[in-house]
């Protein structure tokens, strides 16, 4: 059985049974933090880390242990009989990886409240010491174990000395939220790489307009949210004014793309007056100061919708970019091609003289918009690094010769022009 509980309180939002495959579907509060709970006979009861999400998520694998293996387990760990000696208590186990998937040696988690922790020493049996973990070339068990006798949620903030010094996590660091529960074992995988742990004190303000793509009209009541690319989390929100104009107020140093839509939870297309327009994304930045102009375009739902089908996309489902190639006068220029990694479902180029757009590039024209891509149906939110060729100097478009993109089913993603 699989269960989804609030983080506070313990509150019971849905249960389901597994099917022959393991494959479950429960029902979790949105934006409230929550964990899944699995049990089964001869199987101690486990527990997922505590998350909070704004949209469907796919891939929640649930970790369950058997009662003989906890034994072994738990009598490492502090002498315990077996695990009917020890399930008076709340158990944690913590596995570590940096974003290269290698283990993560050197590892170090502290907790608040405090929970004490012992690492796998690596040694080709699950032998249990208070220094870090070294490197795991033969490793059984988990990474680090700790116990504590209260029912409580516990913050862990994870930091490793060999994270990438490429890492988006400043220190290799990361928190990540535990449910402790008396007869149960919490598990947490961190990639201490992935997701940095945020500093909220130090901002930057970022500013700028939103316009109808198609019209130039400025518009009013639009929701202008900065998030992480990431988990796409909203840091801050604004709403622009009768000018178009929203400013917001971001953490410093920090990675973020801008989001346009119509309310904080919308997703797709937003109704503003009688017109429905595609909500919209910035390319991800991360800005040590001040920055003004950062312009959204937002196509009406029955322009995108005019011009994504004729060649296959569905703006529904389908995570769709587009870019103008242009230089400062607005004027296309030709020869520019444009590659994804990881790769997309297709590019399109548009054409001069009313050729429309071709997959073959690259770019040849004064058309707006200049390129139009998209993933086919992805079911998730992805980040995808644009690279353009010939590069900015060369070629002298707008627009950054890389930029990445945080792209969103039944959203439009666009690169930040002047």
């Amino acid at each position: 059985a699989v269960t989804c509980s609030k983080a506070d309180g313990d509150t019971v939002v849905d249960t389901a049974t597994t099917s022959a495959d393991g494959s479950y579907t429960v029902k979790a509060p949105k934006n409230e933090k929550f964990y899944l709970n699995s049990s089964a006979t001869a199987y101690v009861p486990s527990n997922t880390f505590i998350v909070s999400f704004a949209d469907d998520q796919t891939g929640a694998d649930i970790v369950i242990i058997d009662e003989a293996n906890s034994s072994t387990l738990v009598n490492l760990f502090d002498g315990s009989a077996d695990w009917n000696a020890a399930k008076s208590n709340a158990w944690v186990a913590l596995d570590f990886y940096y974003g290269d998937e290698n283990d993560g040696e050197s590892i170090t988690a502290t907790s608040t409240p405090i929970v004490n922790l012992l690492y796998n020493q690596c040694d080709g049996t699950f032998d249990l010491g208070t220094t870090p973990s070294p490197a795991c070339a033969d490793r059984m068990g988990p990474m680090a174990m700790g116990k504590s006798s209260v029912n409580e949620n516990v913050e862990f903030v994870v930091s490793g000395t060999g994270a990438s010094t490429a890492s988006t996590v400043n220190g290799g660091t990361m928190k990540v939220e535990i449910p402790l529960r008396p007869g149960e074992i919490s598990y947490a995988e961190v990639w201490i790489d992935d997701v940095p742990v945020v500093d909220t004190s130090v901002t930057v303000n970022v500013s700028g307009s939103v316009e109808d793509a198609d019209s130039g009209a400025m518009l009013a009541g639009v929701v202008v949210q900065a998030r992480s690319p990431y988990d796409d989390s909203v840091f801050v929100s604004d709403t622009t004014d009768s000018s178009g104009a929203y400013s917001l107020a971001v953490p410093a140093n920090t990675d973020f793309y801008l989001h346009a839509t119509g309310q904080p939870d919308n997703k797709g297309t937003f109704q503003l007056g009688s017109e429905f327009y595609v909500s919209g994304n910035l390319q991800i930045e991360n800005e040590a100061a001040d920055r003004s102009g950062l312009k959204f375009y937002l196509p009406t739902a029955t322009l995108l919708g005019t011009i994504g089908p004729s060649v296959g996309i569905n703006t529904g489902n389908d995570a769709m970019f587009a870019m103008d190639i242009e230089d400062a006068s607005s004027a296309g220029i030709a020869g520019v091609s444009v590659s994804a990694d990881p790769a997309v479902t297709n590019i399109f180029y548009n054409q001069p003289g009313g050729g429309g757009l071709l997959s073959t590039g690259p770019s040849t024209t004064q058309n707006s918009p200049s390129v139009l891509g998209y993933i086919v149906n992805p079911g998730a939110n992805s980040t995808q690094t644009f690279t353009l060729t010939p590069d900015q100097s060369s070629a002298g478009y707008t627009i950054d010769s890389s930029f990445k993109l945080r792209l969103i089913p039944g959203e439009l993603s666009q690169p930040i022009e002047p």
